[in-house]
């Protein structure tokens, strides 16, 4: 590093033009310990105002460094109304540190340190003007950087943490592939002949076909959420931005719920297309009405999240992405809000339910990726679950859990309050002429004798349910000459009634899936299944840890034949199953 020339008056005064055109700001440590929003979040927040040319969050999270348009624009107002706003849109605290040092250069950096940053050199020149803020100059061959002596000191410190580990250095994988390969949280299905790969990546920097581009309705991806719609922007340059404001202009107004336009790439993204889609927003359709006790119109809400799927895949299969083999989608945990905070459920419901109503000619590769391990965690556990239900009915789609979100979101007392109404119109409609028992809130009446009964035995029946049946071929273990009859239990999530601990509190369905040899002589079965259900002998509520609220199991006191040949209570073969069963259909008294 070596200090420049100060001998022409022009270099000074360029110097210091320069100087006055830059705002520092520094963390104010005792209020906040670090920067940890997205830094492309905090860059494109400062450059919504007109007056600025740059912005970085410089390397340590602990400052931002600001460059003005011009010095006349740097003034004390304009640098406290950015520290101001900075203050209210994210809570950071920041205090502005004055500058006075001479401008500097610093010969080329060798490849040994570069590699320290990256594998990629070109990588490495990009992070080093990112995290320090400082200009890149090339003179002939060599690499130099301009900047003031303080840059220069954090870069210093960025390749001392580099070197000694304190950050583990960037190594870009060239395919998609190799992201999904060095993974540590991966999943990999097949469903209805298209492959999908969940894994932990940055959506804007895959290199597959086409990515997803989850966006508000006027194309701006905003400044709160995990940041995945303004990295593919900020990538992509203005190129993309000047194309989506044409396409904003020819609409002659904002997209609606479920709209979308694709763009070309450009800048640094390195895919060949961008999808732009407008995924219908959770906080605005449900969760933001429940506390107001606003209407839900749930049926237009899951016909939304159905057209936007259906919709990404049909534009897909246009003739200008007839190349395309590979998308991308980007996801997040629907806490963290944004342009897409759809909870990762219905995403993986309706995104498995589309793909099993859709053949796809193009983009068969579909990469569903995050920086969130919990979410990877969560989307492999979803597809996993989603995966085997479906392998076992074949193929038909599971209850959509929008109803089990919604009433996990409603408050307690509204719950009730709903569960009390309709109790009390229940008794208004058998009982005209009744006065005084109609006026008492059925609520209090999980003090009755009958509940205090039911929880002496602690056994409290279910009865919502519906039975489905299905032929397979597989045999069930000692019946190989029969085909086999699949008959699946489906109970709905509910609330609770007088008869349950918890009168008005939810609690969570069930799925269960038994087998019987396809024999004429034991169809009888059938019937009786559907009678111990409709009289709730087959499930009863409990208590769940693991979900910590109620939920729906089987009776111990039914046996059902959950395999086809694993043997044992609740497998296959077993001679004496059949008889014991229909010996108590026969006599059993409902």
């Amino acid at each position: 590093m070596e200090e420049q020339s100060n001998e022409s008056k022009e270099g000074e005064i360029l110097d210091e033009n320069h100087l006055k055109t830059l705002a520092y700001f520094e963390l104010d440590t005792v209020k906040n310990f670090k920067i940890n929003q997205d830094d492309a979040i905090i860059k494109q927040f400062i450059l919504s105002n007109e007056n600025v040319s740059q912005a970085f969050v410089l390397h340590g999270n602990q400052s931002i460094l600001v460059f003005f348009k011009s010095a006349q624009l740097n003034t004390p107002a304009e640098a406290n109304s950015i520290k101001e706003s900075i203050k209210s849109e994210f809570g950071i605290h920041l205090n502005q540190t004055s500058i006075n040092c001479h401008f500097f250069l610093t010969c080329s950096i060798d490849d040994a340190k570069l590699g320290l940053l990256s594998k990629d050199k070109y990588t490495s020149i990009k992070l080093i003007e990112s995290k320090t803020g400082l200009k890149l100059k090339k003179i002939k061959k060599n690499i130099l950087f301009v900047g003031y002596l303080f840059q220069f000191g954090i870069l210093e410190k960025m390749f001392a943490d580099y070197e000694n580990h304190v950050i583990e250095p960037i190594d870009k994988f060239t395919e998609w592939k190799d992201k999904y390969e060095n993974s540590v949280h991966k999943y990999e299905l097949c469903v209805n002949k298209h492959q999908i790969y969940v894994f932990k990546a940055d959506c804007s920097e895959l290199n597959t076909d086409l990515i997803v581009n989850f966006t508000n309705p006027n194309l701006h991806p905003g400044y709160t959420g995990d940041g995945i719609s303004r990295r593919i922007r900020e990538k992509a340059g203005k190129q993309m931005q000047e194309c989506l404001k044409k396409i904003l202009q020819s609409k002659h107004s904002n997209l609606e719920d479920s709209d979308l336009c694709d763009t070309k790439s450009s800048g640094k993204l390195r895919c060949k297309h961008v999808i732009h889609s407008v995924c219908p927003q959770w906080s605005q359709h449900v969760k933001n009405k429940i506390p107001n006790g606003q209407e839900i119109d749930l049926e237009r809400f899951e016909n939304l999240i159905r057209a936007t799927f259906m919709n990404i895949f049909r534009l897909t299969q246009e003739e200008k992405f007839s190349n395309c083999e590979s998308i991308a989608l980007g996801v997040s945990a629907s806490a963290n809000g944004g342009s897409f905070d759809l909870p990762l459920e219905l995403f993986v419901h309706y995104m498995f339910a589309c793909l099993l109503d859709t053949q796809l000619v193009n983009g068969k590769k579909i990469c569903l990726v995050s920086l969130e391990d919990t979410s990877v965690i969560k989307l492999s556990h979803l597809f996993k679950e989603y995966s085997e239900m479906c392998a076992e009915t074949l193929w038909a789609m599971p209850e959509s859990p929008l109803g089990r979100l919604v009433a996990e979101l409603r408050p307690i007392e509204q719950l009730s309050i709903n569960c009390a109404q309709k109790e009390k119109l229940t008794n208004c409609t058998n009982s005209p002429s009744s006065s005084s028992s109609t006026s008492i809130s059925p609520i209090r009446i999980v003090k009755s004798s009958n509940r205090r009964i039911v929880r002496e035995h602690n056994y409290y029946p279910i009865q919502n349910g519906e039975i489905y049946v299905r032929k397979i071929n597989e045999p069930c273990a000692g019946y190989e000459r029969y085909r086999s009859v699949l008959i699946t239990f489906e109970i709905f999530d509910g609330i609770q009634n007088e008869h349950h601990p918890k009168p008005g509190c939810p609690y969570k369905g069930l799925v269960k899936r038994a087998y019987l040899p396809d024999v004429k002589e034991h169809m009888e079965l059938l019937a009786f299944y559907k009678r111990a259900l409709k009289n709730g002998i087959l499930f009863k509520l409990e208590w769940s840890k693991k979900f910590s609220t109620f939920v729906v199991q089987l009776n111990s006191d039914v046996l059902l034949k959950t395999s086809l040949n694993s043997g044992g209570k609740f497998g296959y073969p077993d001679m004496n199953y059949i008889d014991d069963l229909l010996v108590k259909a026969r006599t059993s008294k409902f």
